[in-house]
């Protein structure tokens, strides 16, 4: 990934921020062949003071991509932040083009499998806690046909990913003159949705 040196997080928050913020990856692998599989899973992220230790997720059994992650583990997990179009009706400075603005981390690593019935119960807890929210959050417990432990191990499979390299990238106007980002932070008060909103609050802290 093309990351200038402007792009770079200066804090290891920010990247965890993003890890934990949006945790539907994109996971890249390649067979054999050098044939490229994609999958898009949710994940859940352990850190331990600030480094990211771990990535957890499943995947359907029949997935192709299960086969050759068997002999070639290696994956990147692509996270992506928050993105948003800027005009150049936003800049003070002078006449220019447009260009979007956005948050992005690549993670690079090793796939382990965890093929046992409780591996797998474990992983399908973990990522409910993660994601179950609020007093009336449902409570995980097996439906009735994945019970036995070999139809649960014959439907899906639990991975580990450790990590080997983490890229992140926050492009967020720092090239730009401050009069010219000042404006695309005001320009974002015209805009309603997450994504812009979240590009915002990020702007206003990297200035």
């Amino acid at each position: 990934m093309y990351t200038p040196s402007y792009t770079q997080p200066k804090e290891k928050q920010q990247i965890e921020n993003v890890v934990t913020q949006y945790p539907f990856v994109t996971m890249i692998s390649k067979d054999s062949e050098g044939k490229l599989s994609i999958s898009h899973i949710p994940v859940v992220s352990q850190f331990e003071n600030g480094e990211l230790k771990s990535l957890k997720g499943h995947f359907a059994i029949r997935n192709p991509q299960v086969d050759h992650l068997k002999n070639n583990k290696d994956v990147t997990l692509i996270f992506q932040g928050p993105h948003t179009y800027v005009t150049p009706l936003w800049y003070k400075s002078g006449r220019d083009v447009p260009t979007w603005n956005y948050c992005v981390v690549h993670v690079h690593g090793q796939l382990q499998f965890d093929t046992s019935f409780s591996d797998i119960c474990t992983n399908l807890k973990d990522l409910t806690k993660a994601f179950e929210k609020g007093p009336k959050a449902w409570q995980f417990e097996l439906p009735d046909d994945l019970d036995n432990p070999e139809a649960l191990t014959s439907a899906i499979v639990a991975f580990t990913v450790l990590p080997q390299k983490i890229e992140a990238k926050f492009k967020l106007s720092q090239n730009r003159p401050q009069i010219d980002r000042e404006g695309v932070i005001e320009g974002l008060n015209s805009r309603t949705d997450d994504m812009s909103k979240a590009i915002q609050q990020l702007m206003k802290q990297s200035l």
